[in-house]
């Protein structure tokens, strides 16, 4: 490890990827937030933030399991037990969608990136020591991204036709190892 984020594969991305996809266009969208008067709210198509703690969701109870495996291998790798997900989401952009600079809570961030096409714009993360550079980390389709979670990242705008979708999730660790 030599940055504060950690990226791995989610190994049976190919065989779970269209099974997600599918349970997620059955559900109902969330009614939209309001927007700014300024447009500086976010934008996100569909999302399932409001019931992010409910892990009988059909698509949350395929993925939980695969998920929780790959966060107590990758958080062992560095020094940690017990991984507890607090909220488990959906996130899908379609052109002109966009999640503008945010953190979160409880102590770990994870973004799995379910649906990315070349074209789409990568989650951009502001180094949490100078502030002022921003980095987009090097993921592709199927790749899983951790970091702390006071560090301020954002979606970009998505620009083209090509919808994103992501999972994201806010986790702890019960012990160091």
């Amino acid at each position: 490890m030599n940055s504060f984020y950690l990226v791995d594969k989610i190994e049976q991305h190919t065989v779970i990827k269209d099974k997600i996809l599918s349970l997620i266009q059955d559900l109902p969208l969330e009614p939209p937030r309001p927007v700014d008067w300024d447009h500086t709210a976010d934008r996100v198509s569909k999302v399932d933030w409001r019931d992010s703690e409910n892990m009988d969701r059909s698509w949350a109870k395929l993925f939980y399991p695969i998920l929780r495996r790959k966060l107590q291998q990758m958080m062992h790798n560095v020094g940690y037990t017990g991984v507890n997900i607090g909220n488990l989401w959906f996130q899908q952009y379609i052109k002109s969608d966009f999640h503008k600079w945010h953190c979160h809570g409880e102590t770990w961030v994870g973004i799995y990136y379910l649906e990315l096409d070349t074209a789409s714009p990568i989650t951009e993360i502001r180094d949490p020591l100078s502030r002022e550079n921003i980095i987009t980390p090097d993921v592709v389709e199927g790749d899983i991204i951790l970091f702390p979670s006071y560090v301020i990242h954002r979606a970009p705008e998505i620009h083209s036709d090509i919808r994103k979708t992501i999972i994201s999730f806010n986790f702890t660790c019960g012990n160091i190892d």
